[in-house]
């Protein structure tokens, strides 16, 4: 397995899927930065780690298993999937949701991270946006 492969595993395993945010201090570089590559949106290592909590407490139980890893030398890329429960007014709801994300790794951490995944379908899927919404209509 190539080097870089077993620190964006550990990522997903030790930071998200075992709860210990710490872990990315050994898997990220200070002053890594990650890019949502639908919006353009930047976040700092610091709000990265504020959104793994924020999504943490809202998904208790949320599971990342990583479906498919590219390593290209400095570069890996990972399709994934996200599953778990959100507490909804009616009871549990079952979020499952996938995305990408790409990594570029310099001295045996993370300095870039590129992320792309369904917000739209965790919305719809939390109740926020109706089901029905198609967004292709839309055009």
């Amino acid at each position: 397995m190539h080097p870089n492969e077993m620190l964006a595993r550990r990522w997903f395993q030790e930071v998200w899927n075992e709860r210990r945010l710490e872990a990315a201090d050994e898997i990220l570089c200070e002053d890594c930065a990650a890019t949502d590559l639908h919006s353009g949106a930047g976040r700092s290592k610091a709000e990265m780690m504020q959104l793994c909590a924020r999504l943490q407490q809202a998904i208790p139980d949320l599971t990342f298993t990583v479906e498919d890893v590219l390593a290209a030398d400095d570069r890996i890329a990972l399709r994934w999937r996200a599953r778990g429960s959100a507490t909804g007014p009616d009871g549990p709801l079952p979020v499952d949701i996938g995305g990408l994300s790409i990594a570029h790794f310099e001295g045996g951490r993370a300095t870039r991270i590129w992320d792309a995944w369904d917000k739209l379908g965790l919305l719809q899927q939390l109740g926020h946006i109706p089901r029905e919404l198609d967004p292709a209509a839309m055009l």
